[in-house]
This record gives structure tokens, sequence and C-alpha cells, in this order.
């Protein structure tokens, strides 16, 4: 089957809306889009190759989450089980009945870590659990949800990693039962041998954050991280001594490491397959990623209502968040800082997933890219369909 374009990339790029992207869409199981172009250096003018990949920075948390269901549907985890039931240390400081289920939606409390590591300390994974499992919630578990903007990797990857019978961290887990398994070309945890793959990012700058404060959706927040430095907000997002300047964000030494909320790389190609596979009920050519019980959880959402870190209101879905793009069509998934991300659709069958080099100061679900893809992508499907009826 072969479907229309969705929107010429050319169009982005001529603009000046784009200086290198990647789009791919998964139909029905079968790959219908798979678009690339612009630079995967601007500054070199190094072209964006077929196999170039992007960080994907939050998206990279539903990714860790699929990692968490997985264990679940094999028994190594439970979902209503307390956290310290598989990890003991994290019995401590009013942590004792938190559970797998509030942890994966943002209802833990623990946004703000005991300390914020630096990279020498990411290296170090014991020496890492060991101080999250020190953290103090900031609210009382299961009252509320704040997005946990980094820990939230960790705290699913330190948990697996106690529960897991080899004892693998998330980006292990992932690269031997994933991408392995299916050939997603993904990593949470860089091999150095793919560094020259990887695109080198153009930061939006201070100056496009600062017209946030007059956006009424993240005024608040955007409030917190400039000026209220002891804000939860700014607590939670701001890592000063592991991410640093924009430009470190760009190095080897930062995008190898484990980082399940957001150091993941790879191919918009490849995220739209994976999220394609949930789509299939997660199977895929005879192999088994997930049983449909555990797909369905990932539509299953908690109540949508105002978040304690971001102060809009969104809903957490196993791991996944919900969004209504376009039109009626409801989406599963999540997106990544600058605009990257990738989604799902159970109702119509349709996966997709966008990566840029050219980021912009707001998330996915609000970039004006983003919503002109999704939109042209619905409005080739629906004539599609139309087509397909009058013959």
């Amino acid at each position: 089957m072969t479907m229309g374009r969705p929107l010429e990339m050319t169009d982005l790029h001529e603009n000046g809306l784009e200086a290198g992207s990647t789009f791919a869409v998964y139909y029905k199981g079968e790959k219908v889009v798979d678009l690339w172009g612009g630079y995967a250096n601007y500054e070199a003018r190094d072209p964006w190759l077929e196999d170039t990949m992007s960080t994907v920075y939050s998206t990279t948390k539903s990714v860790a989450a699929i990692c968490v269901a997985m264990a679940v549907d094999r028994g190594y985890l439970d979902y209503d089980q307390k956290v310290s039931h598989y990890w003991p240390d994290f019995a401590q400081n009013g942590k004792e009945d938190i559970t797998l289920k509030q942890l994966v939606n943002h209802e833990a409390g623990l946004a703000v870590p005991y300390v914020h590591p630096d990279i020498t300390t990411v290296r170090d994974t014991d020496k890492l659990f060991k101080l999250l499992a020190k953290t103090t919630p900031t609210w009382e578990p299961g009252t509320a949800h704040g997005y946990h903007a980094i820990t939230y990797g960790w705290f699913l990857s330190g948990v697996l990693r106690h529960a897991d019978p080899k004892h693998r961290t998330i980006g292990q887990f992932f690269k031997e039962e994933v991408a392995d398994v299916f050939g997603i070309d993904f990593y949470i945890g860089l091999p150095k041998e793919e560094y020259y793959r990887v695109a080198r990012l153009q930061h939006p700058g201070m100056p496009a954050f600062m017209k946030q404060i007059f956006n009424s959706k993240y005024r608040l927040v955007m409030q917190d991280l400039i000026f209220r430095p002891n804000s939860l907000s700014n607590r939670a997002f701001i890592y000063t001594d592991l991410f640093g300047p924009d430009e470190r964000q760009n190095t080897y030494s930062l995008q190898s490491l484990e980082i399940p909320s957001a150091t993941g790389i790879g191919t918009a190609r490849a995220l739209a397959k994976l999220y394609a596979i949930l789509n299939n009920g997660g199977e895929w050519e005879g192999k088994r990623l997930l049983s449909s019980e555990l797909v369905k959880k990932f539509t299953e959402c908690n109540e949508y209502r105002v978040d304690e870190i971001l102060h809009t209101k969104r809903d957490y879905c196993h791991g996944m968040t919900s969004k209504q793009p376009y039109e009626s069509f409801r989406v599963f998934g999540h997106e990544g800082h600058g605009g990257q991300g990738a989604y799902f659709d159970p109702f119509t069958n349709l996966s997709l997933a966008y990566t840029t080099t050219k980021l912009s100061a707001y998330g996915m679900g609000d970039d004006a890219r983003y919503l002109a893809l999704v939109k042209s992508t619905y409005d080739s499907i629906k004539n599609m369909e139309k087509e397909k009826i009058k013959k």
C-alpha cells in the first residue's frame, strides 16, 4: 500500500522552519511514509542521510516505559506492587508504599532527586541508585501527579535492575530484548561506534524561551525555570552539572550516558516501527514484544488534571501521554524537547515519529511543524480510504 506524501518536507526547509529532520509513518502494519532531508550538521552542511539518528529527549521515557511493561508481562514486576518489594533500599524517607503504577504515572512525588548527579555519578550506576533511594517525595505519593523530567527513567531503571533476573538497566534491557530482536535502530546509552551518525542539534536559545512567558500554557513553568531557581519546576528540570551548556548535548560524553528520560538516540523510522508493534497487538513478524493486555495499559490513563511541575493539565498512561492533535483523533505516546516525539493511534492503526535538529522552544504536541505533518497525514489517510471505498 502506498500513501501520498502527507507534507512535502521541502516546504518546512524552504520556509526556514527546518535545518534537518525526518518523519516516518506506519499504517495498518506497513511503513507508508519515510522521509528525511536537510542537514545533520547545518553549520558544516553535512546532509541528513537515511541512517542519521537524532537525540529525542523525553520521547525516551515512553521507550523506558515499554521496557517496564515487558518486565510486567514476564512476571518480573507488577504495577500494583510496591517498588520497595523489588528494591529494598528504596523504602526510606516516605517512599515505603509507593507502587510501580504510581511511579510510571508520575504520581510518586520524586521529580527532584536527593542530589542532582553529575556525569561521573551517572556512569556509576550503583552510586546513582543509592542516591536516588535517599530521595524524599515532595508531595504525598498518589495524591497528585507532576512531570518527573529526568528522574523518571532512572527510577524505572533502578526498579527494573532489581527485578530483572539478569539485573539489567533499561538501556541494556532495551538493546537485548527490543533493539536486537526487532531491529529497532535506537539506543539509550550510545555506543561510541555509532556517534558519527548522530545529528548535531541547534538549540533555540533564551530569546525563544522568553517568548513562552507570554504563552498562557507555558507562562507559569517558564517563570519558574527562568526566575525561580528554588521552585519545584526548576529543580526538576535544571541539571547544570550534567547537561551543562547547550553545546555539551552534542558531545559523546553526554550521549553515551544512560538517561532513560532524555538521552535516547535513534531514527524516526525506528520509533514509528516500535509504536507500530504496539498497534499490532504487541506482535511483529511472529515475535512477541508485549501481550495485547499490556499494550492496552498505554491507553489507560490517570486523571486529567493540573501537573505539579508543568502547571498545566495533562494525563499519564503507564508511561505514555495522550493527545488530540487533529480533529477527534486521539494518540498515545510521548513528546520530547524541541519538537521530537512519537505516537500511536490504536483506533486507526497508525503510528508516527518525527525528529529534528532545529529545536523549537515547544514540545512536539505544540510544535507547528509536527501539527502540520499530523494534519496532512490524517487527511491523506482519509482520502486514501475514500478511494478504496470508491473502488
